[in-house]
C-alpha cells in the first residue's frame, strides 16, 4: 500500500509536479468516466441523496442540484452547481467547492437530464 506524502516529499519541488499531473489526470479521467453509463448510474444515486447540495432558490423547493465546470481547462474555475429546474448555475458552499470544475466538464448535467429525464422537475 502506496504511503502518504512526507514533509520531505512535499518539500521537493519533482514530487510536488508529479503529485500535481497525477491529480489532473485522475480528474480529466473523473470527467470522462461520469458521462459513461456506469459512471451515469453513479452521479444517479449521489443526486437522488443530494450529495451535491441544494438550489438556493425558494422557489425551486430544495431541488437537488448537479456539478458542472464552466469550463474544460484545467485550473480555470472551480466546479459550480447546476439547478436542473430553474436552469442555473451557482457558486457551490459544500465540501467540494475547492473541486477544479474540469474535473466533472462543461456537459455533465446535460448528459444526466437526457438520460434521466424522469428525474428532472418540469418549471
Amino acid at each position: 500500500m502506496p504511503e502518504a506524502p512526507n514533509e520531505e516529499d512535499l518539500q521537493d519541488g519533482d514530487f510536488l509536479d508529479v503529485y500535481r499531473d497525477a491529480q489532473d489526470l485522475y480528474g480529466l479521467i473523473h470527467a470522462r468516466f461520469v458521462t459513461t453509463p456506469r459512471g451515469l448510474d453513479l452521479m444517479k444515486t449521489h443526486f437522488l441523496q443530494g450529495v451535491f447540495g441544494h438550489c438556493p432558490r425558494v422557489l425551486c423547493d430544495r431541488q437537488h442540484v448537479l456539478p458542472i465546470g464552466t469550463s474544460e481547462e484545467l485550473r480555470v474555475s472551480r466546479v459550480k452547481t447546476y439547478c436542473p429546474r430553474c436552469d442555473q448555475l451557482y457558486a457551490t458552499k459544500s465540501k467540494y467547492s475547492d473541486v477544479d470544475g474540469a474535473y466533472f466538464g462543461t456537459s455533465f448535467p446535460h448528459i444526466f437530464t437526457l438520460t434521466f429525464n424522469k428525474l428532472v422537475p418540469n418549471a
